[in-house]
């Protein structure tokens, strides 16, 4: 596996489109809205797609996300983020995983996805897409 940082991994996931994190909303610095503050564990899809404010920067990920049609700006910093995935790849940083989740719907996940447990520094990045030419072609 490739050593990089989660803001490294989400970043270029961002890049090839929507990006779906579970995050320890108990962990210092985390900013949601209050009536999700109560769950150990919360899941967001994030997108540059989305046209709202999305910030990578040192401190995490800065997001405008909309909760029952309203707008909150949600931050999130990177100690809280324990799973990433994108269509096909999984990544679970178990070191981050809260007391209260349970990684279980791992299970759940196609039998088509990558996943990925990181420990530590050790975090895999994401595969790069493969494009095949098609089988079909243009008649005239």
């Amino acid at each position: 596996m490739k050593k990089g940082s989660k803001k490294d991994i989400i970043t270029d996931m961002l890049g090839d489109g929507l990006v779906y994190i579970q995050l320890d909303t108990n962990c210092p610095g985390v900013d949601v809205p209050k009536e999700f503050k109560r769950c150990s564990s919360m899941g967001l899809n994030l997108s540059y797609a989305f046209r709202s404010k999305l910030e990578i920067s040192d401190f995490g990920v800065v997001a405008d996300l909309s909760f029952s049609r309203k707008s909150y700006v949600c931050h999130i910093p990177w100690k809280s983020i324990w799973l990433v995935r994108q269509v096909g790849t999984t990544i679970l940083f178990k070191e981050d995983v809260p007391a209260g989740a349970s990684p279980a719907f791992l299970e759940e996940l196609p039998a088509s996805d990558d996943v990925k447990i990181a420990a530590g520094e050790d975090i895999p990045a994401p595969p790069k897409p493969t494009f095949s030419r098609g089988h079909l072609r243009l008649i005239k």
